[in-house]
């Protein structure tokens, strides 16, 4: 990822991971990256949460992105493979009253779910590949199905909303 965004002024690199702020018209993009080298998994530590913290001292509308949901899904064997409950604890008093952030961005679980975290709407997006089967018994194994692809879409609507449309293709 480093790599793709490495010539952008909105990057800021630590030792293994990025961060990156675009503008998007009226609409703030703060992108966290939560993988871990060499791990399903993934981490919303300190050092990531404080660059988070300053980057919203800035009260425009924002849209936060990660890999990992900041959630729990009820899907075990990602929950497992997912951000440890106390960086989720952490981000959810960070995220609280801050209503400029308008909504949490995420991936990983490859299907569509909503939720939130500090009275922040969260939505994990589908895949552009194979989505995710919902099988919500404890230790099922993850299988990734047939249904079709697709991407989420957000658009900040006239009355200051950001509104989210889940497409397949």
């Amino acid at each position: 990822m480093r790599e793709a965004f490495a010539d952008h002024p909105g990057v800021a690199a630590a030792r293994d991971h990025i961060r990156y702020s675009a503008e998007c018209g009226p609409l703030r993009l703060l992108l966290c990256d939560t993988l871990l080298p060499g791990s399903d998994g993934g981490r919303m530590d300190e050092e990531r949460r404080a660059w988070l913290a300053g980057a919203l001292e800035d009260e425009r509308p924002t849209l936060v992105a990660m890999h990992h949901p900041p959630i729990s899904t009820g899907i075990a064997e990602f929950d497992a493979i997912g951000l440890p409950a106390g960086d989720r604890d952490a981000l959810a008093g960070l995220l609280r009253g801050r209503a400029h952030v308008l909504r949490v961005a995420a991936g990983h679980i490859h299907r569509v779910i909503a939720s939130a975290i500090g009275r922040v709407p969260v939505v994990v997006a589908p895949s552009a590949w194979r989505q995710a089967a919902l099988d919500l018994r404890a230790g099922a194994p993850i299988v990734l199905g047939d249904d079709p692809p697709g991407y989420l879409l957000h658009v900040l609507t006239d009355d200051g909303a950001l509104a989210t449309h889940a497409v397949a293709v």
